[in-house]
């Protein structure tokens, strides 16, 4: 689907929610990645969209997206029951009311690696990047917290209750991640083969194109067990996105929307590393366009009972490495009303960022995701630092302007 069908179709479901209608059409939505075809003998397309990689003698590494679909028949009785289907790769059955369908909770892939010759071989899962055109870098999930990177116990830890089903839930849920997931320490000798999943964040709206990289895979080691030959192995996928409308929405009373929000983006953005795409303004962007319902909805409570007027409301936060939001504050607001800067501060201090350290660095992936190459940019090879900063926490203060809407 093209930019322009998804701007529409999101503009769509705006509409929908501004003239009242807040039961949403059911639609069935998929994303696909698709394998884009190499002019080069060391690639071949397989069954089912697989990849298959052939570039070293006795070796070969399939590579295949797995869509919701896909993951929802591979645990079937762990993908019904909604909000708490315990299938731990997707949302089940679940559909989201505030969009009228189900969105992809992870982006996950099987690694198939086939050793035919090699006395040994390894491919490291905690190596293996996804790329994106948007100059995304995500780094694959781990099972158990490590220090800087996403766990899947930390995910599901941070979502589960007190309650004894919960904690059920939860084993239920990481025990099927350990029996699937892509090991950690695998190494597949000679004649061996191995496969698991590797699990990413869900990719924004407007990706079209990814390329996964697995690197340092180590096919010569030292008498020391240590590798001494490694190559680094791209996979480019294409995305396509799906909307169908399969059942229309009740017809409601319409309701006159009375106020909105507008956002320009932050005033103030400080201690963020340059190219490091999880804290620039674009990211800050992506997460607010994300939750502008919810700052409106603080406003548009007490503006409709006359205990609010137009303004701007300013907050403050800091974005932890680790992506979590603290520090919360208001900065500056003409709106009148404590409530709604109560409100706004509740829903900021909720957010979630992306792990700070994004950094785009790979050589050669510019091309391949459609981003401007160094010349372009003003800035050689020669100008990009040879190591990256330390992470640091980024201070934020971002400005929302709230207006009525005139009948």
């Amino acid at each position: 689907m093209s930019l322009n069908h998804l701007v529409s179709f999101g503009s769509f479901l705006a509409l929908s929610f501004l003239s009242g209608c807040f039961h949403l059409p059911k639609i069935e939505y998929s994303s696909d990645l698709i394998p884009q075809e190499k002019k080069s003998e060391v690639y071949s397309a397989g069954d089912e969209g697989a990849v298959s990689y052939y570039g070293l003698e006795g070796l070969r590494i399939d590579v295949q997206y797995l869509d919701d679909k896909t993951l929802n028949q591979m645990f079937p009785d762990d993908s019904q029951g909604g909000k708490i289907s315990t299938n731990p790769y997707t949302y089940g059955d679940w559909v989201d009311p505030n969009l009228g369908y189900t969105p992809n909770r992870f982006t996950v892939f099987r690694v198939s690696v086939f050793n035919y010759t090699y006395p040994k071989m390894f491919l490291d899962p905690l190596q293996v990047i996804l790329l994106t055109d948007r100059g995304e870098r995500l780094e694959s999930y781990t099972v158990s917290p490590r220090a800087q990177r996403k766990s899947l116990e930390g995910y599901y830890r941070a979502l589960r209750g007190i309650s004894g089903n919960e904690h059920h839930r939860f084993s239920k849920r990481i025990g099927i991640v350990r029996g699937t997931i892509y090991g950690e320490d695998e190494l597949i000798f000679k004649g061996e083969s191995y496969s698991g999943l590797l699990v990413f964040d869900s990719l924004h709206p407007e990706v079209g194109n990814v390329r996964l990289i697995c690197k340092n895979v180590a096919h010569k080691f030292d008498t020391a067990g240590k590798p001494i030959a490694t190559v680094d192995i791209p996979f480019d996928f294409r995305r396509t996105i799906t909307h169908q409308l399969v059942e229309k929405a009740e017809e409601e009373e319409q309701a006159l929307e009375t106020a909105r929000v507008i956002i320009q983006g932050p005033l103030q953005l400080k201690g963020n590393q340059p190219g490091d795409v999880a804290r620039n303004a674009a990211a800050l962007n992506s997460v607010v366009s994300q939750n502008i319902r919810d700052l409106n909805r603080c406003f548009r409570a007490q503006f409709d009972k006359g205990e609010a007027i137009a303004g701007e409301v300013a907050v403050r936060f800091t974005i932890r490495v680790n992506g979590l939001v603290e520090g919360v504050g208001i900065a500056k607001s003409t709106v009148a009303s404590k409530a709604v800067e109560e409100c706004i501060a509740d829903e900021v201090a909720r957010w979630r960022f992306s792990p700070a350290g994004q950094f785009i660095e790979e050589v050669g992936v510019r091309e391949t995701l459609g981003l401007p190459g160094e010349e372009e940019r003003g800035a050689g090879p020669a100008a990009r630092p040879r190591t990256r900063p330390p992470l640091t926490d980024v201070d934020v203060v971002y400005p929302f302007i709230f207006e009525s809407i005139e009948e």
